[in-house]
C-alpha cells in the first residue's frame, strides 16, 4: 500500500476507535505508532518494490552471523573480520 494511504488509514482506523470509546486504552500505542512509525512510512512502505518481505534482511543476517559469531563483538574484532573476509 502506498505511504500515503498507510497514514491515512491508521487515522481512519484511530476514529474508528474514538468513535467505538475504546480511545482511552488505545491512544498510547497510537501515540507510539505516531511517533516511532508514522515518521518513518516512506522507508516501511515496500509498494512498489520487487522485494516485499523481510527474506533478503534475514538472509543477510543468517549471513553475517555465520561470519561474525558473537553479537556485538568488539569493534576492533569486527573490523578485522571484515578485513578477514575481504581478503578471501
Amino acid at each position: 500500500m502506498p505511504a500515503g494511504l498507510i497514514e491515512r488509514g491508521v487515522e481512519q482506523i484511530w476514529e474508528e476507535v474514538q468513535a467505538s470509546g475504546w480511545a482511552n486504552d488505545l491512544e498510547p500505542l497510537f501515540a507510539y505508532f505516531r511517533a516511532e512509525w508514522l515518521p518513518r512510512i516512506d522507508e516501511l512502505s515496500v509498494f512498489g518494490y520487487p522485494e516485499r518481505t523481510n527474506n533478503c534482511s534475514e538472509s543477510d543476517n543468517h549471513m553475517l552471523a555465520n561470519i561474525f559469531p558473537q553479537n556485538r563483538p568488539n569493534i576492533w574484532r569486527l573490523l578485522g573480520q571484515y578485513v578477514d573476509v575481504l581478503q578471501m
